[in-house]
């Protein structure tokens, strides 16, 4: 185990993580990290876990955008299949189309842009203070849970049709 390992584990224990989870982390390198980081959103959201600034410390944005987590920058144009996780002060439009199937996490004051079309099919998180603009076209679907009451999401109105705006 490494000194990054030791770091999150302790923060991560601190936050009442799992006994699983805590020891899958023993021996996770940061693909591993990252990896649990996206498959455990919900607890890295309610925890603030780590922190954005954390992040950018002990990464780099290639591998943070080998996962498709994003700190502090423009999102991607062009979006392919997978969970994204947009974090602090992300900026920018990101378009779906053919058979995309995604899931996004929009957080902080995070403001995007979001194009889906042809038979996608995007499945959208806003929480905090983000704004989120959708586009919709053709039979895509595009299904959006906001967290909060300080988020902000708009829709064309010929979108109206298959977009789905629900609050968790």
């Amino acid at each position: 185990m490494n000194k990054l390992n030791e770091e999150i584990m302790s923060v991560a224990k601190a936050c009442g993580i799992c006994e699983e989870w805590y020891n899958m982390m023993k021996d996770a390198d940061k693909d591993g990290l990252l990896d649990m980081y996206k498959r455990g959103i919900d607890f890295v959201i309610k925890h603030s876990f780590p922190e954005n600034s954390y992040l950018l410390s002990h990464s780099t944005d290639e591998i943070r955008h080998k996962h498709l987590i994003f700190i502090d920058e423009t999102v991607p144009e062009g979006g392919e299949n997978g969970t994204y996780v947009f974090n602090g002060t992300c900026r920018g439009q990101i378009s779906f189309d053919r058979y995309s199937a995604s899931t996004l996490h929009i957080r902080d004051n995070s403001q995007v842009v979001i194009s889906a079309k042809g038979l996608s099919k995007v499945f959208i998180n806003v929480y905090d203070h983000s704004r989120v603009e959708i586009i919709q076209e053709d039979a895509a679907k595009v299904f959006v849970y906001f967290h909060g009451e300080t988020c902000h999401i708009s829709s064309h109105e010929e979108s109206c049709g298959n977009v789905l705006i629900r609050k968790k």
